[in-house]
């Protein structure tokens, strides 16, 4: 049976989203919307993990996890926190306090959160239980909020919408608008043209009928025609890939699936220069169906508007007129829906893009039922004394019951250590004998020998990567291998063995048994070693992403230079830097692509030269096949091979990628100048 997850979040739109994502990859999900409800839900359903957010409104995510961590039966269940506000240092004492297995915050990327739901819970691997792709209709989660729920969750894909016998697909990458392909004849680039008076019908059939010949695509046919020139065809590609986007806008009815990872054949690229939030917020403005503004708005208007504090916008640039403005203004000073009076249709308009986008959201109650939004107190930390006090109260225990000495956390120890004191089990008794101190002994010689060795054991588990290198055993150790080292080390540490000793020599018995004592709490049994082990590899992982970053911005800034450097034509220079940037980072293939192009024009005569550049830039070409670069240098590379009909296409497919790209469309234009001299010189000839 495939583990279940709750998601609780307000946000009803972010839940369906997610749940259907999670879905896909094999999960039964639920979800609620409130504190009450999630606290229901989760004494019914007994998940393997909860997504919590911070926020909830009747009861805060700090609540009902304190309720959870307090339930004998659902202490241990994993919760995710998520987080629209800042977190505050007050809010990550309070979520360590309570144990939360990860804090996130939104937007967090969907594939980082399935990353971690799946190194959370284990879903079932077989073919049976992994659903289609994420898939719902318009009416339960409209366009404008898909579109920015994907984009706040960084997603990669493909976007498929239908209505009737209407079909298109968005390509998104990281989130973002990158291209679109349509099967509506009305939004073809002919069709598009005409209807903006550029061309007439006449010209359009005519483009027609030589595409059908085979003569090339129709916006490259109507430049030949000397209809378009290459600005023009670069705007009118532009204009007929926004407004493939922007129909959709218009649906309020229809389905959607997104397919993670898929990628969209012969689309038109999407060269939008401004921000995704910048297109939501002006196609809801321009043409989504008033309608659909006005049936959300309607459905709360007893609900609260309030600004949000650190909402999906932080991470986009959103651009308000002053009417905007002054709408958000009048937000701001609090009400209902309702209580902000008449709005017109603009004004309606943009209020419903704003609570879209999250620029503003909305609250159940009255305006002081804001208490979720407070920051929870932080819960006061123990002294450096009232430490010390509990390790030798701990050790009295031990004289006394026999539970396994416990000492108060010191700044290294793992997150996922308890916060009560174990109960030791029968078995542990002869670990508890052995930590028992012996009667201390205070002559000099012996005092340098404590002091000598406790500053080993301390500076040696200050130094250790683990709590298992601490304690001197290997990850797949069992509990029974964990506690007799724990018992040989507690006796060589223990506070209360040193006594009579100097200070010095406590302070340092105090600092080596607290590590040793944090160890051994963190990894004592084999659930707790599953746990510290997950968050190792977590930390692995991040200084492994941190490692990536680092390598990543040195190859970008050799990229830099060797740009500078091929455009000053100082090839051979420009190749090395080149060269260097995919030696530091290699799975970025434009960089491979610019070295293949600056090793051919450093030596274009060179033997075998022309082949091996050509071998590059298609090797890296691989790796970005979205970009129109390495297409360029491709065609060009061709061209100097005299394979003009190759590099034509490579050309061609540039140009799909980029409308903008005025190198591409000008090569075009010289090979369809050279094919209609070459035409012309040839039926000439035949006249004779």
């Amino acid at each position: 049976m495939a583990p279940t997850i709750l998601c609780a979040d307000d946000d009803r739109n972010f839940c369906r989203i997610l749940a259907r994502s999670l879905r896909e990859e094999g999960y039964e999900v639920e979800t609620a919307h409130d504190g009450i409800s999630a606290l229901e839900q989760l004494k019914a359903l007994r998940p393997g993990l909860v997504t919590l957010d911070v926020l909830l409104p009747r009861r805060d995510g700090f609540a009902v996890l304190e309720a959870i961590r307090s339930s004998p039966v659902l202490a241990e269940t994993p919760v995710f926190l998520l987080s629209g506000c800042t977190f505050t240092p007050a809010y990550a004492k309070r979520a360590e306090s309570l144990r939360a297995d990860a804090v996130l915050q939104k937007p967090v990327p969907l594939e980082r959160l399935i990353e971690l739901v799946g190194k959370q819970v284990s879903p079932e691997a077989s073919a049976e239980v992994r659903k289609a792709p994420m898939e719902g209709t318009l009416e339960e989660v409209p366009f404008p909020s898909l579109l920015h729920h994907l984009h706040g969750m960084r997603a990669t894909g493909v976007l498929e919408v239908q209505q009737g016998k209407k079909r298109k697909q968005l390509q998104l990458r990281d989130g973002h608008p990158v291209a679109i392909r349509s099967n509506l004849v009305n939004e073809t680039l002919g069709h598009l043209l005409v209807a903006s008076g550029t061309i007439s019908w006449d010209v359009m059939h005519e483009s027609l009928r030589r595409v059908r010949r085979g003569e090339g695509l129709q916006g490259r046919i109507l430049m030949a025609m000397q209809m378009l020139d290459e600005a023009d065809l670069a705007r009118a590609l532009r204009n007929q890939a926004e407004e493939k986007l922007f129909e959709i806008f218009c649906w309020r009815r229809g389905r959607f699936r997104f397919h993670r990872g898929a990628r969209v054949r012969s689309g038109n690229a999407l060269s939008l220069s401004r921000s995704t939030a910048d297109v939501i917020y002006d196609a809801i403005l321009l043409r989504a169906p008033l309608s659909q503004a006005d049936a959300f708005l309607d459905g709360c208007r007893g609900q609260r508007l309030v600004p949000t504090e650190s909402p999906f916008y932080r991470f986009q640039e959103l651009t308000l007129d002053d009417a905007a403005q002054a709408l958000l203004a009048r937000v701001e000073r609090g009400g209902t829906i309702a209580e902000l009076g008449e709005l017109d249709e603009a004004d309606r308009r943009r209020l419903y893009a704003l609570l879209v986008l999250e620029r503003v959201e909305l609250r159940n109650g009255p305006a002081t039922a804001g208490a979720a939004h407070a920051e929870p107190p932080p819960s006061a930390a123990p002294s450096s004394t009232t430490q010390r006090r509990a390790t030798r109260a701990g050790a009295e225990r031990i004289r006394v019951r026999g539970p396994a000495p416990v000492a108060a956390p010191s700044a290294r120890a793992p997150a996922a250590a308890s916060q009560k004191a174990p109960v030791a089990e029968p078995e542990v008794a002869a670990a508890t004998e052995a930590a028992r101190a012996p009667e201390p002994i205070a002559s000099s010689a012996e005092d340098e020998s404590h002091r000598q060795r406790l500053t080993e054991l301390g500076k040696r588990f200050r130094l250790a990567g683990s709590a298992f290198e601490i304690l001197g055993v290997r990850d797949q150790a069992d509990d029974g291998e964990v506690r007799a080292a724990y018992a040989e080390l507690a006796h060589d540490t223990h506070p209360d063995r040193f006594a009579g000793s100097s200070e010095a020599v406590s302070k340092l018995a105090e600092e080596a048994f607290g590590l040793l004592a944090a160890a051994y709490e963190a990894i004592r049994d084999r659930d707790r070693r599953l746990l510290y082990l997950r968050d190792l590899a977590r930390k692995d992982r991040d200084q492994a992403e941190l490692e990536e970053g680092h390598r990543a911005l040195k190859a970008e800034l050799e990229f830099q230079k060797g740009e500078l450097e091929l455009r000053a034509r100082r090839y051979e220079t420009a190749a090395n830097h080149f060269q260097a940037a995919m030696r530091a980072y290699p799975e970025e293939g434009e960089y491979q692509c610019w070295f293949g192009f600056a090793h051919w024009l450093r030596a274009p005569e060179a033997p075998g030269r022309l082949e091996e550049a050509i071998t590059a830039v298609r090797a890296g070409l691989k790796l970005a096949p979205d970009r129109e670069k390495p297409y360029l240098f491709l065609g060009r590379l061709y061209k100097a091979a005299d394979r003009v009909k190759a590099a034509e296409k490579m050309f061609t497919r540039a140009v799909q990628l980029d409308p903008d790209c005025v190198e591409a469309l000008r090569e075009l234009r010289l090979i369809h100048m050279r094919r209609e001299k070459s035409k012309g010189l040839v039926r000439r000839m035949l006249r004779r």
